[in-house]
Formats: structure tokens, sequence, C-alpha cells
């Protein structure tokens, strides 16, 4: 399987950067057999090694269409790692997804889904979010949250939403009494550690690389 990534990549400091990283490593580790292929944003740096390259040739500010499509030819998979910031909220990442080849899976990370009850530019960026959506074979977000926002009925077409195994704390005072309790209850602590590390088993890189793969595959 040959997959291209279309994101911003190393030495860039950039969290989707950062992101696309631990994702492909984690890949490499489960499939080494699999060609990656990164077509990133200028600042990374190039690379090309046995089955891995990195393709710096687009950029955020000029009409990156033509060299995404350009560069993400004679793939199986083509996985855009999508931010507001990098790709904006115009025609070109649609027109992007509408100009890939029909053969290859076009699959979209969409790190941020926000709602317009909370966005200060009110629906557009749930409607672009979505847009993008429709335009792509599968579709993975980090929360049920942003699920939810992307399966309204006013997005009722869109049946391809997974979501990662990805929880963030928000609870700071809870979290504050579960660390006194720890120190305080052995048996609970022991609980907690087992917990802990069936937990980390199920959100590794690895294990977040079988979940793309079996999204790739199916």
């Amino acid at each position: 399987m040959k997959i291209a990534y279309v994101s911003t990549y190393l030495p860039k400091q950039c969290g989707i950067a950062t992101y696309t990283d631990y994702l492909i490593s984690g890949i490499r580790k489960v499939a080494p057999e699999i060609e990656i292929r990164i077509v990133a944003e200028q600042g990374a740096v190039s690379i090309k090694k046995d089955k891995f390259e990195v393709i710096p040739s687009w950029y955020r500010e000029e009409d990156y269409v033509e060299p995404i499509i350009k560069y993400t030819k004679g793939v199986d998979v083509i996985h855009i790692q999508h931010e507001y910031s990098i790709y904006k909220f115009d025609y070109r990442l649609p027109k992007v997804l509408q100009g890939l080849g029909r053969k290859a899976k076009k699959v979209i990370t969409i790190h941020c889904v926000r709602s317009a009850q909370y966005s200060e530019r009110g629906a557009v960026d749930e409607d672009f979010a979505a847009k993008i959506a429709q335009l792509a074979d599968e579709v993975i977000v980090h929360l049920e949250s942003q699920k939810a926002i992307l399966v309204r009925p006013k997005f009722e077409e869109l049946k391809n939403i997974c979501d990662e195994l990805l929880v963030l704390p928000y609870n700071s005072s809870g979290i504050a009494k579960l660390s006194v309790r720890l120190f305080e209850d052995q048996e609970f602590q022991k609980y907690v550690i087992d917990r802990t590390e069936r937990y980390r088993d199920l959100t590794s890189w690895q294990a977040v690389a079988h979940q793309h793969l079996r999204l790739y595959n199916g």
C-alpha cells in the first residue's frame, strides 16, 4: 500500500506536523512494508529514503491546489490533516478534494470542529467542515462532540465519520481529589495504575496506527 499524507511536517513547529510524525512513526512500526509520502507545506525538510519520502511542495498563502494534486498521484490512500489556520475557508481545499484521483481513497482528519454556537464566525466553521467532509471517502475527528456536530440533521448525508479514542481531562477539581486519594488508598492506587496501563495500550500510537490502517483498508 502507498499512502500520501498532506500536512505540515517537521521541523516546522506545528501541532499538526508533530501529530503527523507520531502517526507515521506508529504506522511504520506496525506495517513497515507500507510506502509513505508526505506532501508537506514548505518549511519541512525534504527526505527521500526507502519507503519514506517528504516533498515540501506547497504554501498556505498561495494556490496550493495544483502541487498537492500533482504530488499525491499514484498512491492508494490520500490522507489530509486539516486545521482551519492552514487551509483557510476558501475554495482551494474543496478543489483539491474534487481534483484527487478517483482510484485513491480520500481520508481527512478534521482536527478542530467548531460549532456555530462557540465560533466568532457563526456557522462558517462547521459548514466548511461539513463541506470538506462530504468530499472525502472517510472522515476522522478526535471527539464524540465533534462527531455530533457533523451528524446533525442538516448534515444528514454524512455517514462516514469515525472518532479516535482521545479523551482530554477538563474537571480540575475532580482530578485533584483523585490525586489525593491515590496517596491515601493503596488498593485504589493499584486499580488506577492498572486502568492507566490498559488505557495507554489502547491509545498508543501503534493502536492509533492500527485504527487508521483498518480505515484505509476498509
